[in-house]
């Protein structure tokens, strides 16, 4: 029996969306916490909500793993940007997910550090670099930063650039959605749309716009991706 290939989405309209380019759809409760089970050309799936933050991101993937056994995670959603030549819609795929809230005794900050820093999949990040070209909008391929906070303010931006200087952009669950899968050794990749970009002003779309962008962009990526993917 082939693993299917697991899905988590940040947001409810994202799930959705992919969904809508499903072929088949079964919804599973778990501990009160829907899943999908899908499929897309004969592919099959397991799409899930992850939740806000990396308590809740953290549970759910492992709930993933342990009900449903994916071979691989594809995380989507939205971050922030910490690059001034970044514009709201661009991509980051992630090469390593750094938790830049995490301080703790002597461990320190930095790429190498195994109690922070978690591996993206070589591999998935490949075929993504295929799927994810730039059209409309920038791709940057680098590090992400994760933290339990909405980074608005300009210390929280001068923390996470000192501590992880290389990061492109912050949000609240891929570190902990990647820490989750290198512990159990399931392949991850973390993708992430720009919503707006933290060191500039005047950059904003409304919501409503971008998260009919964001989400039907993320669905057809997402449709590419498991199309390339082996079970």
């Amino acid at each position: 029996m082939k693993q299917p290939i697991g899905i988590m989405a940040a947001m409810e309209v994202e799930v959705e969306a992919i969904l809508k380019l499903c072929d088949t759809m079964d919804q599973i409760m778990i501990h009160n916490i829907p899943f999908y089970q899908a499929s897309i050309a004969n592919h099959d799936l397991i799409i899930g909500l992850c939740g806000i933050g990396k308590v809740a991101a953290a549970a759910r993937t492992m709930l993933m793993i342990e009900s449903f056994h994916p071979a691989v995670i594809i995380n989507i959603g939205t971050a922030g940007g910490l690059r001034k030549a970044q514009q709201v819609l661009d991509v980051v795929l992630a090469t390593t997910i750094c938790q830049y809230d995490i301080d703790v005794f002597d461990w320190g900050f930095g790429y190498g550090n195994p109690h922070t820093c978690f591996d993206i999949d070589q591999g998935l990040l490949e075929k993504a670099k295929n799927v994810i070209t730039p059209k409309d909008h920038q791709v940057w391929i680098g590090p992400i930063a994760t933290g339990d906070a909405f980074v608005n303010r300009d210390d929280q931006v001068q923390t996470i650039l000192t501590r992880y200087p290389e990061s492109l952009c912050a949000e609240m669950e891929g570190g902990a959605i990647a820490a989750v899968c290198n512990m159990c050794d399931v392949a991850v990749l973390v993708i992430r749309s720009l919503s707006d970009i933290t060191v500039n002003e005047g950059n904003e779309i409304t919501f409503d716009q971008y998260v009919a962008l964001a989400s039907e962009r993320a669905a057809k990526w997402c449709r590419e991706l498991v199309l390339t993917i082996d079970q």
